[in-house]
């Protein structure tokens, strides 16, 4: 037995042999990581997907008894931006539930094909000179994806999480400009020049929407989000789901060696 299965073996979990994990999402930018984590610690999974076609096997499970939600940081109140607003009702109606829900709550995330990661990554690659709205400093706790996995699969195997909500956060906080800063440094590029000016979200969001193949039903909310600091607020998760966090330009690394196509690539 290796040590990581090991160490699975010695923790305590309430999954019994003939349940089943469900992944709502499983085709999306963390359902699709989070899936091969989970089979390879023996856990049987359910998938529930908008397009069955996009993965090729089937599944079937028992009921719902436990619920692991990503949502997103921020705070609560008349300011939050509505795609902020609506995560925020989401994990306030599973937690009313019977089943028992955990509620784990991040701000950016960086990964490959992620949206925020896409963004910030042909922003910096096809940009020397940026013209940028006043959010370029709003402090943001990003984290990398493989931490965000290392949460939700720690989460699963320790009861002692359920009916709980916790802010997950990268081990630095950085504003838009400080992470557009790192990642030219992490791919070796020439810092970016940066104007700060005066935009609205929703011209904010054209303008990304210029220069960005990422679509605008996505980014427009995200923009308007960026209104907002999203960092963690508390650090309980540490005693129940202890990782190594990675720091944010090892995270660029990472998801830019996992990239095929996009600006830097070779063959784009």
């Amino acid at each position: 037995m290796s040590a990581r299965a090991g160490e699975r073996a010695s923790m305590e979990t309430e999954l019994r042999p003939d349940e089943r994990v469900l992944i709502l999402g499983a085709a999306g930018f963390v359902g699709r990581r989070l899936l091969p984590e989970l089979l390879k610690e023996g856990v049987r999974v359910k998938l529930l997907v908008r397009d069955p076609s996009r993965l090729h096997d089937a599944f079937s499970g028992e009921g719902l008894e436990r619920i692991i939600y990503l949502g997103a940081l921020g705070e609560r109140g008349d300011e939050l931006s509505e795609h902020l607003k609506s995560r925020a009702e989401i994990a306030d109606i599973l937690s009313t539930g019977k089943a028992a829900a955990t509620i784990l709550r991040a701000a950016i995330i960086i990964g490959a094909g992620g949206a925020s990661f896409e963004m910030l990554r042909y922003l910096v690659e096809r940009l020397p000179v940026m013209v940028c709205p006043k959010w370029i400093d709003t402090r943001i706790q990003p984290i990398v994806l493989k931490d965000v996995l290392q949460y939700l699969i720690g989460c699963l195997f320790n009861p002692e999480t359920k009916r709980m909500s916790f802010d997950i956060g990268g081990p630095e906080i950085l504003t838009c400009r400080e992470m557009m800063e790192q990642y030219a440094e992490a791919r070796g590029l020439p810092q970016r020049i940066i104007f700060r000016v005066s935009l609205t979200p929703l011209l904010s969001a054209y303008w990304v929407d210029l220069v960005t193949p990422v679509p605008s039903g996505i980014t427009h909310p995200l923009i308007e989000g960026l209104k907002n600091e999203v960092i963690c607020r508390e650090n309980r998760i540490e005693q129940r789901v202890p990782i190594q966090k990675t720091p944010f330009t090892e995270g660029v690394r990472i998801a830019f060696s996992e990239e095929k196509v996009g600006p830097g690539v070779t063959g784009f």
